[in-house]
């Protein structure tokens, strides 16, 4: 909550600090985008592994044009996603402790392992850049985005359709996406996009075993690769 507050403070000081700008003069704008992410081999939140599965993902933006071929963007995601099975260590470590190989290949590792659900926030702040050439009306037109994101990711386990979160680990991320925008009647936004993210996995919190770090940010990285997003919004 008060990052977002720092963020409004600031989209509210530069308000005041430019001129005149924006379609219409309009140069507020807010903006919900479902995005969609491959989920590169490993499963999605209901667990589904297969080669053309993909993780979901909500976006709510409030933007503010700096100029005509500029703006600033401050935002919330959510998007939630799984683990494999093989890195749940609060029941790997005891098995193999106890000699169980056995029963594990009896069973499975889906029976004994389930597979760990990932649920994570994101706050983020964009760059937006719009194209020289064409219409140089923000927020109309191609552009370019530059954001950096704080994921604040909780780990746990799903049982009788109830998450038990145990765990939390904190990522910095980098990204960047190409989209467009159109406006129609003069008010209502439409966005498209494409896009990759870098975790940079500075800031780790909550997690003991090293293994399932190393997937959780493994799995971070992978979850926000690639995502292609469709949003609509107005512009006031």
């Amino acid at each position: 909550m008060r990052i977002l507050l720092f963020l409004i403070t600031f989209l509210v000081t530069c308000a005041s600090s430019f001129g005149q700008a924006g379609f219409l003069g309009k140069r507020m704008y807010t903006l919900y985008n479902f995005g969609i992410a491959p989920a590169m081999v490993n499963p999605t939140f209901n667990g589904a592994k297969k080669t053309l599965r993909f993780n979901t993902n909500h976006n709510f933006t409030l933007g503010y044009v700096l100029s005509n071929v500029r703006a600033i963007e401050i935002g919330f995601g959510y998007t939630r996603t799984s683990i494999d099975h093989e890195y749940n260590s609060s029941y790997s470590s005891d098995l193999y402790n106890v000699g169980n190989a056995e029963l594990i290949g009896e069973i499975g590792y889906d029976e004994l392992l389930p597979e760990l659900k990932m649920v994570s926030y994101r706050y983020n702040i964009n760059w937006i850049a719009y194209a020289n050439q064409g219409v140089r009306l923000a927020p109309l037109g191609v552009y370019s985005a530059y954001g950096i994101s704080l994921l604040d990711s909780y780990i746990g386990e799903k049982y009788d359709d109830e998450l038990y979160f145990f765990s939390n680990i904190k990522s910095l991320l980098l990204s960047y996406s190409l989209g467009n925008r159109r406006i129609i009647f003069n008010s209502i936004m439409l966005d498209y996009s494409i896009g990759s993210t870098l975790n940079l996995s500075i800031v780790t919190s909550g997690i003991s075993n090293t293994k399932m770090k190393s997937a959780a940010q493994e799995r971070i990285q992978t979850a926000n690769f690639l995502i292609a997003k469709l949003g609509i919004g107005l512009v006031y």
